[in-house]
């Protein structure tokens, strides 16, 4: 913080520095040295007397009004070309000036403002070089001056040594644009030429081949909703009147070809779907054979046509006791359900 408000009072002084460097150009004067604090706080600046001293909350500073003089450096290339400007009248050679005596280089100040391009000075002697002094203030930039004729080109002096790299001063505003010129004279219009006679109509050309279709266009926003329909007539349903027929036995064998029978109420009645079921759930028994039918008990076979029941044979149980089971059949009344064979496997 305090090196930034160091950086403005240093960039205030610039100003008022700037007047006693351009006294010192107009006539030289002994060397001082000058004497300012700066607000740590505000960065305010103010110049004091040599026997004053600054306040609490400020800081001293001091420079020197004339540094010690440098080596004269060597003739800087030339500069680019500027923008072509519109054509003078020819002035006449002026005279060529004396040269000055080289400034010695100031105490650093602020980074200033960058001002305008001053006019190039004349090369002075080269003098003895001397210690190299503190870094000075970059100067305000001066107008810059009409070019003069080029003089002869002089002997090239001993290298300096480099010098202390100043800091990048502000890029210039942008210079206004250029008036746009004046408008040309519109041309006359030419004359309009006659109209040709229309030609005959040509023989119409055969259909082209059909075009590639074009790609699938985007899908359509949805449509409203549509009116509910009326409801439908009710279907039949084979199933109406259903029942479950069961047949429990409790005594008996269901080990290995022992059968078990369940009848519906009816033989107008179709069995539609059959099974088995156990008292105990977590026990099972065998099936080999579940089907729907009846049982001709004097041949043990089933009897032809006869769908109104379900049939179980048992499979080995390897001997285990017998379980008591429930035959099922789901009989529905007056179905008729026609029995066709749909595959035979030849042999």
């Amino acid at each position: 913080m305090e090196t930034k408000f160091l950086k403005i009072a240093l960039a205030s002084l610039a100003v008022l520095v700037m007047a006693g460097f351009t006294a010192g150009i107009a006539g030289a004067r002994q060397a001082s040295t000058i004497k300012a604090c700066v607000n740590k706080t505000s960065g305010a600046l103010r110049i004091i007397g040599t026997g004053a001293s600054c306040k609490a909350g400020e800081r001293a500073l001091s420079w020197s009004s004339t540094g010690a003089a440098g080596a004269q450096g060597d003739v800087g290339p030339a500069g680019p070309a500027g923008p072509a400007g519109p054509q003078g009248p020819q002035g006449a050679t002026g005279a060529t000036g004396a040269t000055g005596a080289a400034g010695a280089t100031g105490a650093t100040g602020a980074k200033g403002d960058t001002g305008d391009t001053g006019a190039t000075g004349a090369t002075g002697p080269q003098g003895d070089k001397g210690d190299t002094g503190a870094t000075g203030a970059t100067g305000a930039q001066g107008i810059q001056g009409e070019k003069g004729d080029t003089g002869a080109t002089g002997a090239t002096g001993a290298q300096g040594d480099q010098g202390i790299q100043g800091e990048k001063g502000d890029k210039g505003d942008t210079g206004a644009t250029g008036a746009t010129g004046a408008q040309g004279d519109k041309g006359d219009q030419g004359i309009q030429g006659e109209q040709g006679i229309q030609g005959e109509q040509g023989i119409q050309g055969e259909q082209g081949p059909a075009g590639v279709a074009g790609p699938i266009g985007p899908m359509g926003p949805q449509g409203p909703k549509g009116d509910k329909g009326d409801p439908g007539v009710a279907g039949d349903s084979y199933l109406a009147g259903a029942y479950y027929s069961v047949a429990y036995y409790n005594v008996g064998d269901t080990n290995g070809g022992a059968l078990a029978t369940v009848a519906c109420k009816v033989p107008t009645d179709t069995a539609i779907s059959g099974g088995v079921s156990t008292d105990d759930y977590l026990k099972t028994v065998p099936v080999g054979q579940s089907f729907p039918g009846r049982m001709n008990w004097d041949t043990n076979t089933p009897k032809p046509g006869r769908l109104d029941g379900w049939i179980v044979q048992f499979a080995s149980q390897n001997g285990s006791a017998p379980e008591k089971v429930k035959v099922w059949a789901l009989c529905v009344p007056g179905l008729n359900v026609p029995v066709e064979q749909t595959y035979t496997q030849s042999g």
